[in-house]
C-alpha cells in the first residue's frame, strides 16, 4: 500500500486505500485471499490466540485510517464533524465486505459497488 502514503493530502490517501483493494483484488486473491479475512474466518470460534491477533490487525487497520481523516480533519481537508473511528470502521467494512462477498461468488460487482460508494462517502467529507 505504498502508492497511499505518497500524497500528504487525506481525501487523496482515502481514495488511493479505495484504489488499492479493489485493483490489487485479483493478485490478492491469487495469493490466497486476504488474511484478515482468512484469519478471522478460519479463527473466530477455535483459536483465541489467533483471533486476538485478527482483533488486534483489524484495530490497526481501523486506526490508521482515522488517522488519515484526523489530520485531514486538522489540516481543514475534512470537514470537522466527521467521526473518524465511525468513518474508518465504515471503510474497513466496505472494503473487507465486498472483498469477501466478491471473492465467495466471483462477482466482482460486490467490491466494485462497496468501493463506488465509498468513493462517494469520501467525497462528502471533504470539506469545500
Amino acid at each position: 500500500m505504498s502508492e497511499v502514503n505518497k500524497s500528504d493530502d487525506a481525501i487523496e490517501m482515502l481514495l488511493s486505500t479505495a484504489d488499492f483493494f479493489l485493483n490489487n483484488f485479483i493478485e490478492i486473491n491469487k495469493k490466497g485471499g486476504c488474511p484478515v479475512i482468512n484469519a478471522a474466518a478460519d479463527s473466530d470460534d477455535t483459536n483465541i490466540y489467533l483471533n486476538r491477533k485478527v482483533k488486534e490487525k483489524i484495530a490497526g487497520l481501523t486506526a490508521m485510517i482515522a488517522q488519515i481523516i484526523d489530520k485531514g480533519i486538522a489540516k481543514g481537508i475534512i470537514i470537522s464533524s466527521v467521526n473518524s473511528d465511525s468513518f474508518a470502521s465504515m471503510t474497513l467494512s466496505l472494503i473487507e465486505g465486498g472483498s469477501l462477498l466478491s471473492k465467495t461468488t466471483g462477482n466482482m460487482e460486490f467490491l466494485n459497488n462497496s468501493i463506488k460508494q465509498l468513493k462517494v462517502l469520501i467525497m462528502n467529507i471533504k470539506k469545500q
